[in-house]
């Protein structure tokens, strides 16, 4: 990262599958890992955050809530709405939050950034109205569904405030929240033209019309795992300002090259990210005419060379698919 100066690392740390993290205020939630072997502590995130401190990188935690929730059950049943129907987590309990705020104090332990990530990405509304007792709490309340997962967005975001921390959160609660939301919120955009509503304008120039910092991982570019048919053009080519007026760009306030887990485990992580991840750097560190793919190449192929002699696993950089093999014996600069 440091080699491509690329400066914070976005620690996406739980999700509906799994919650590894090993925390001493709700030490239950671990049992929804994978195995007692695919666990991390406290320990472990201060050890990275040591390491990452060392070579200029901000690490920047993300507990996705109210969605991707279903592993938290595992261990505290008591925050998801049933056994049956496990997220989003539960919004009529108090223990849900408590959960949340026990989580984050935590983190905040070892993680020091001044933001926390705190999701609100692919929330479907479904399990509160169809549990009673949920459905039953947001009547008394005279709540939709909707409203409710808003209620969440501002309860959790508080909670951050509350403890010395910005949020950050996925382009879909701005979606669906707009001008409501929290300014100081930051509000990361991966999707192409993501519209708040078929009037409205897309999100990216929404927010940043509006004064609202946004960091963008569009995901038909930046994405690592979603562009493995293209080659490293589809990182170089896209402009974090493109159609916003210089007022709005100064509300672009970086970028981000994601790699999910769908795609990539410890067989082939390093070559999926590497060495595509560099053309995503050099655009952000870039003035907005330094565009051209043809002058950028020779800088490209070195750059994974580079990467190889020190021995990272970048894949070949002259391939048509990520991280494809190369066609046979040569020089890595002919790869």
């Amino acid at each position: 990262m440091t080699t491509a100066k690329l400066n914070t690392l976005h620690l996406h740390l739980v999700d509906s599958q799994a919650f590894p993290l090993v925390l001493p205020s709700a030490p239950r939630l671990a049992t929804g890992a994978y195995s007692r072997e695919e666990r991390y502590t406290l320990a472990d995130l201060a050890g990275l955050q040591r390491f990452a401190a060392a070579r200029g990188i901000r690490l920047v935690a993300e507990i996705d809530t109210p969605g991707h929730g279903a592993a938290w059950c595992t261990g505290m049943p008591e925050v998801c709405p049933s056994a049956r129907c496990k997220q989003p987590l539960d919004v009529s309990s108090n223990a849900t939050f408590e959960a949340i705020e026990a989580v984050l104090r935590d983190l905040f332990t070892v993680l020091p950034d001044a933001f926390v990530h705190l999701g609100g990405d692919e929330v479907s509304t479904d399990c509160w109205s169809s549990t009673a007792r949920v459905a039953g709490w947001l009547d008394e309340r005279g709540l939709t569904a909707d409203e409710a997962y808003g209620y969440f967005v501002s309860r959790t975001t508080a909670i951050a405030k509350a403890l010395g921390k910005q949020a950050i959160v996925w382009d879909e609660v701005f979606n669906h929240f707009g001008m409501a939301l929290d300014r100081e919120q930051v509000v990361v955009n991966t999707r192409f033209n993501a519209a708040q509503a078929p009037a409205r304008p897309p999100c990216v120039a929404n927010a940043s019309a509006h004064g609202y910092r946004v960091v963008r991982s569009q995901n038909k570019h930046w994405y690592l795992d979603q562009t493995l048919g293209k080659d490293w053009r589809a990182q170089y080519e896209f402009e974090l300002c493109a159609g916003l007026p210089d007022e709005s760009c100064r509300f672009i306030i970086g970028g981000a090259a994601s790699q999910w887990g769908e795609t990539a485990d410890t067989s082939d992580l390093m070559q999926t990210i590497w060495p595509r991840a560099g053309a995503v750097g050099e655009k952000l560190w870039s003035p907005r005419s330094v565009n051209d793919t043809v002058a950028a190449l020779p800088r490209y192929v070195a750059f994974r060379c580079y990467l190889n002699r020190r021995g990272f696993v970048a894949a070949p950089a002259l391939n048509g698919r990520a991280r494809s093999a190369p066609p046979g014996p040569g020089s890595c600069y002919a790869q």
